[in-house]
């Protein structure tokens, strides 16, 4: 749950401090900063069961299986089906019957779409959990993204903030350096398909996906 705590997190920071912050009211004056703040929302639904705390993939069935649920960060287009996705529907990172079959990750795409001239000029993110690391397309591929230096860079520049303000080390690279070929993630979309070249993702700190409470509020 710390991904979309974070996010709840970010956005009372934006509220609580708008017209005080003069760096933080000149960001918003200046740009429209969408949040969606639960992606996978009968995913997360289920993860508030007794039996589903866990729950990573969405509530979709899948024909012909009894298991439910696709990964929608196995999902969407760029890339989708290759290596790091599971043809499995009992598996964690099934990748769905085909691109954007799941609705989060069709509608999704769609406002990001509708948007994506003015998001070029700005960044899209995606937070995950956990590790803490940033990461950087590409995913479905081993081969270095062309705009990659530019990225590693924003990325250092990211992973030097969140460390001075509560001494907490980050890292970044690549999907594929963190996990191998991982197909089917909403940055390798954004990136490839949207020409966002400041698409990325963050791994929240851990130490594992149950954060402990006293390290919400840092996170």
């Amino acid at each position: 749950w710390i991904t979309s705590g974070a996010l709840n997190w970010i956005l009372a920071h934006v509220l609580e401090n708008y017209g005080t912050d003069p760096r933080l009211t000149r960001i918003v004056d200046t740009m429209d900063l969408p949040f969606n703040l639960v992606a996978n929302p009968d995913g997360y639904q289920q993860s508030h069961t007794p039996l589903g705390r866990m729950w990573r993939k969405n509530r979709t069935p899948s024909p012909g299986s009894t298991c439910i649920g696709t990964d929608p960060n196995r999902n969407w287009p760029a890339g989708w089906g290759g290596g790091g996705a599971s043809t499995d529907p009992c598996s964690d990172a099934f990748r769905g019957s085909g691109p954007s079959s799941t609705p989060m990750v069709t509608n999704i795409l769609r406002y990001v779409s509708n948007r994506a001239e003015n998001i070029r000029q700005a960044a899209f993110y995606d937070h995950h959990s956990f590790g803490n690391f940033l990461i950087s397309p590409s995913g479905f591929t081993t081969t270095p993204a062309p705009d990659y230096p530019a990225m590693a860079a924003a990325m250092s520049d990211m992973c030097d903030a969140i460390t001075a303000e509560h001494g907490t080390p980050y890292d970044y690279g690549s999907i594929a350096s963190w996990f191998g070929v991982a197909s089917g993630g909403s940055i390798n979309t954004t990136y490839t398909d949207l020409g966002i070249i400041h698409s990325y993702a963050s791994e929240l700190r851990g130490p594992g996906f149950i954060v402990p409470f006293s390290e919400v509020t840092e996170t």
